[in-house]
């Protein structure tokens, strides 16, 4: 397996299906499915001479070098995020191997803006429904 990675993050660019979660596109499994058989196909000209079994192994080598190049290339931007937040200057993580190549993927590996959790909303409702109770004009006091 020779899977030249600088050829296989061009590949994998052109095709946002394959990594681009804000597409509708990327829901769409017949597509992506569609999209590594591009892929494997451009990677390796006689992958449709191949067997089931062989194009099933083949794809599955492709699409595990591709998530290992994205992880690491996460890892390593995660890295360097919290190195630069906690001021610490002794030690810097260099940028990944490929990390200009994979400069598409900012889009989609940004952090989503923290969202109120469910309990603390749930929580908030119900004390905001207690006090609106005791304020409540249906509420008489029993001494009349």
């Amino acid at each position: 397996m020779d899977i030249q990675a600088e050829t296989l993050i061009t590949l994998v660019q052109e095709r946002p299906v394959l990594w681009d979660k804000t597409e509708d596109v990327y829901k769409d499994k017949n597509l992506k499915l569609a999209a590594w058989r591009e892929v494997c196909l451009i990677l390796k000209p006689n992958f449709d001479e191949l067997d089931e079994k062989e194009r099933k192994q083949y794809g599955k080598q492709v699409s595990t070098k591709w998530n290992n190049i994205r992880d690491s290339w996460l890892k390593t931007v995660k890295k360097q995020k919290d190195e630069s937040k906690s001021g610490s200057s002794t030690k810097n993580t260099r940028n990944y191997l490929y990390h200009e190549q994979l400069m598409f993927l900012k889009k989609v590996s940004e952090p989503r803006p923290p969202h109120e959790s469910v309990s603390k909303k749930a929580r908030t409702e119900t004390e905001v429904g207690m006090e609106s109770d005791f304020r409540s004009p249906l509420i008489k006091d029993k001494k009349n």
